[in-house]
């Protein structure tokens, strides 16, 4: 069990930022190499320099992937009561180099431009309950891709298109929505997934969602 307060300081300290200086994160998932390579990023916020937002990116594992939301929800709201701005991922570039754990004290440090947007606060991801992760993913997704999920009602109809495809097919939600990420859908589509054919890789679901 990971305590949230020593995660989110772990990876703080891989960047060239100070903790009092962080405001927030984000989790990023992509696959490579036909579908067979998971990677974790994690992108750290820490405000504004010359009115433009202050992004680090790092490489995590798995575990810290899964475990960053409830830590950094919980970090938020006992450490930081007095900070409210929480700032999205725009485009980022710049490049780490290396795997980064939290126990791993290598400081690393980028160049990033990003575009500042403040979250968009309509959401209660708690009550999401199990999908709560992948609530909070699909929201930043779609913002990614610059087709913001605005309503709670939008991203249920996501989710419950991820479930259905994955029920119809057999196969994990894990998979569907990777998969769907993969090709920048803005959902997933039963109809979308005629040529889906993943390899037999052990894929673990979210949450056994």
């Amino acid at each position: 069990m990971i305590c949230s307060i020593d995660l989110i300081m772990a990876l703080v300290a891989q960047t060239d930022h100070n903790i009092e200086s962080f405001t927030g994160a984000a989790i990023i998932q992509t696959i490579v190499n036909n579908n067979t390579i998971i990677k974790y990023k994690a992108s750290l916020y820490f405000g504004y320099e010359n009115k433009k937002a202050v992004t680090r990116v790092i490489d995590i594992d798995k575990e810290v992937f899964f475990a960053l939301p409830k830590a950094l929800d919980e970090y938020l709201n006992n450490e930081v009561l007095t900070k409210s701005d929480i700032f999205t991922l725009g485009k980022v570039t710049g490049k780490v180099t290396g795997k980064v754990t939290p126990t791993n004290t290598k400081t690393i440090t980028i160049n990033t431009k990003t575009i500042p947007t403040k979250t968009n606060t309509s959401f209660d991801f708690k009550s999401y309950g199990e999908d709560e992760p992948l609530a909070r993913e699909l929201v930043e997704y779609r913002k990614q891709l610059g087709k913001k999920l605005k309503t709670d009602f939008g991203l249920n109809g996501v989710i419950r298109e991820i479930k259905k495809t994955a029920m119809s097919l057999n196969k994990s939600e894990l998979e569907i929505k990777e998969y769907m990420m993969s090709n920048e859908w803005l959902t997933a589509k039963l109809d979308y997934f005629k040529n889906f054919n993943t390899p037999s890789a052990d894929v673990q679901t979210m949450g056994a969602k």
